[in-house]
């Protein structure tokens, strides 16, 4: 993208009230915020609405608060990007909230990976899974174009609109923007079994060992996310997209932390062996597994860009049509 394009000073949209379901009506509980029912009063029809009501926090959280909300407002736009319609008071619903929340559509089907769970739990249906997963890949290509790192991807990141299915990424809290116009955190928490190696280790170093480590340094040493390792979770989104299974698994790997500071330190670690798929399960399959093995390189200069991806991504589900 060239220049600078990005509005940071805009300000978001403020709604003096908005009339919250009970207690009892939290959608999901997140390590920071919950996910709470609320309608909207607004001119014509009330409107449902989901509000992200984040917990009372610290000065420099509210710093990240405003990022989210920023850098949210800037994407919402995007049909892949969950809707942002603005902000209400959330610390009059509860005391223990911020003061201020972000406000979107209310999305009925919940995250991809409880619609997934509802609608197909034996992985069969292929071709709405792909279809699914254009949408994840629309999304992030778009986002990056934006110069935006998203951060945090996952399936549980991605929301379901019940209007055609359409999947739209979710959760900016762990974003951030590439420009020199951003002046917001540059490191933020994401989730360990999406994180790519160099987020704790550096592929082209020599001399590191998995015996000169233990599991705190996984902790102390993340570096700043980029958008090379978004495409490596996006090929954990594949995964569990496509597959149906969940990167680094515990069932199938043991204590997560320590699988991940073993391989990771190694630098040849995948999140799963191809000896764990049936790809033979259907064509799309071994396609998105030889995708989601690019995404899986080491060195993030090899991985491919987000808008190659998109690409072939586009030449699959036309191909998909003929399968």
């Amino acid at each position: 993208m060239s220049g600078c394009n990005h509005s940071l000073s805009q300000p978001l949209t403020t709604f003096s009230s908005c009339e919250f379901d009970t207690i009892d009506k939290v959608i999901t509980r997140g390590a920071h915020a919950d996910l709470v029912c609320g309608t909207l009063r607004v001119v014509g029809p009330r409107k449902r609405v989901a509000v992200k009501a984040f917990r009372r926090v610290a000065a420099q959280d509210k710093i990240s608060i405003e990022n989210e909300l920023v850098i949210w407002r800037l994407l919402c736009a995007h049909p892949h990007i969950a809707s942002f319609i603005g902000i209400v008071p959330t610390d009059s619903y509860h005391p223990k909230y911020f003061s201020q929340g972000p406000v979107s559509d209310y999305y009925v089907h919940g995250d991809l990976n409880m619609y997934l769970y509802k609608i197909d739990p034996d992985v069969n249906n292929h071709e709405m899974r792909f279809l699914l997963l254009l949408g994840v890949i629309r999304g992030l290509a778009y986002i990056h174009s934006q110069s935006i790192v998203h951060g945090d991807l996952k399936a549980s990141n991605v929301l379901i609109d019940g209007e055609g299915y359409v999947a739209r990424i979710c959760d900016f809290g762990s974003s951030r923007i590439e420009c020199g116009c951003y002046s917001g955190p540059q490191t933020q928490e994401g989730t360990l079994a999406w994180d790519s190696p160099e987020l704790w280790y550096d592929p082209l170093a020599e001399g590191e060992s998995d015996e000169e480590d233990d599991d705190n340094d996984v902790e102390e040493r993340v570096r700043p996310r980029t958008q090379k390792s978004d495409v490596w979770a996006f090929g954990c989104v594949a995964l569990e997209v496509q597959m149906g299974m969940a990167p680094w698994d515990p069932e199938r790997e043991g204590n997560l932390r320590k699988m991940c500071a073993r391989q990771y330190n190694a630098g040849t670690g995948h999140p799963v062996q191809e000896s764990a798929l049936e790809l033979h399960c259907h064509p799309i399959a071994s396609k998105v597994w030889s995708m989601i093995q690019d995404c899986w390189e080491a060195n993030p200069s090899q991985r491919p860009e987000s808008s190659n991806l998109m690409t072939l991504c586009e030449v699959l589900a036309q191909q998909l049509k003929t399968m």
